[in-house]
């Protein structure tokens, strides 16, 4: 059972856009991560320790479904893909992950950071899971 379909919109055009960049050889090869088909949640994702990082029940939802470049990756000028599987330990990596880049606060709970920053200079997509993709916004 797939629990994607309220992230439907961001999801797709994730996909297509990762897609895209593999079919172009723009990011490495071997580095695109889709959830499997069958479940459509990413098995390597660490919902409980997502939630201990403070995101909503949503944002976590939307986490474990979204597309990912293995490790980050650059897809824009000074902007980089994020990548939030595989991070096992605890809480504290993805409370870091929550932490905006231009002031350093923490991000709401349902916000989750599409891409970050390189030096500054990138952009920051960020999509509130809670609220829907009419609701993503662009800070540069």
């Amino acid at each position: 059972m797939s629990h994607a379909g309220s992230h439907h919109e961001v999801i797709s055009a994730l996909t297509e856009l990762y897609t895209l960049l593999d079919t172009l050889a723009a990011i490495p090869p071997n580095t695109l991560r889709l959830p499997p088909a069958d479940t459509g949640v990413h098995p390597t994702f660490n919902a409980e320790a997502a939630c201990e990082g403070g995101y909503s029940p949503e944002a976590v939802e939307a986490l474990s479904t979204l597309p990912y470049v293995y490790g980050g990756a650059l897809i824009g000028p000074s902007t980089c893909s994020n990548y939030y599987l595989g991070l096992t330990e605890d809480g504290e990596n993805f409370e870091q992950d929550r932490e905006m880049v231009y002031d350093e606060n923490l991000a709401p709970p349902s916000a989750i950071q599409l891409t970050g920053s390189e030096g500054g200079y990138g952009c920051v997509y960020v999509y509130d899971a809670q609220k829907g993709p009419q609701y993503g916004t662009r800070w540069s």
